[in-house]
């Protein structure tokens, strides 16, 4: 398959995943991203076979010239896939490091407010909490300095009660989405309010 040809049929793909990740999400903010993603990850593996960036970094700001090409294709022997292309390893290590990390986090804006600490308040709802969802629901909120296990015991260490206050009542998901553990089910959250009703055929 030719540059051209390949090229049109990554396009073609992005355009499927761009439409998937749409439906999944119900996230134009992800469907762009998506897009720009894909377009730099279609670039690292396309452009670099392109003789204007089969060069050292330094000639980029110039015209291939017809000797170039000519003494390029000459060289060229096998297969080019496992070549070093500095744009390629560029583009490879911002597209998948930034993707593999933020892509699929649903806590996109998360802020803290400031709330006075109430002992009394956090001893009596501390046997309604199941503390390993709330652990696992402040991580996800970026903050993992609860412990895995707690007990009532726990509750007469003002240190575990200012984490737990924190946990409970300071950190606050503005944008983003709750998951349901069972089914999947992503219900967004905006502005802080979650929207928590069902389709037609969910009901």
């Amino acid at each position: 398959m030719g540059n051209d040809a390949a090229l049109r049929s990554c396009l073609m793909w992005l355009a499927a995943v761009i439409i998937v990740v749409g439906l999944c999400t119900h996230s134009f903010k992800k469907m762009v991203v998506t897009y720009f993603m894909g377009i730099a990850a279609i670039a690292g593996v396309l452009l670099p076979d392109w003789d204007f960036f089969d060069r050292d970094i330094s000639q980029w700001t110039k015209a291939v010239t017809v000797d170039e090409i000519t003494l390029d294709h000459l060289h060229r022997k096998g297969s080019q896939r496992f070549r070093f292309y500095p744009m390629r390893t560029v583009i490879y290590t911002l597209v998948y490091g930034f993707g593999l990390y933020k892509w699929w986090t649903y806590a996109e804006k998360v802020v803290e407010k400031q709330v006075d600490v109430n002992t009394d308040f956090l001893k009596n709802i501390f046997s309604k909490i199941e503390w390993k969802p709330f652990v696992d629901a402040a991580k996800t909120l970026g903050f993992s300095d609860l412990p895995e296990e707690a007990d009532s015991s726990m509750l007469d260490s003002q240190d575990f009660l200012t984490k737990f206050h924190h946990a409970l009542l300071q950190i606050h998901l503005e944008e983003g989405a709750l998951i349901c553990p069972e089914t999947g089910r992503r219900f967004p959250v905006s502005k802080g309010i979650p929207n928590m009703l069902l389709h037609e055929d969910e009901v």
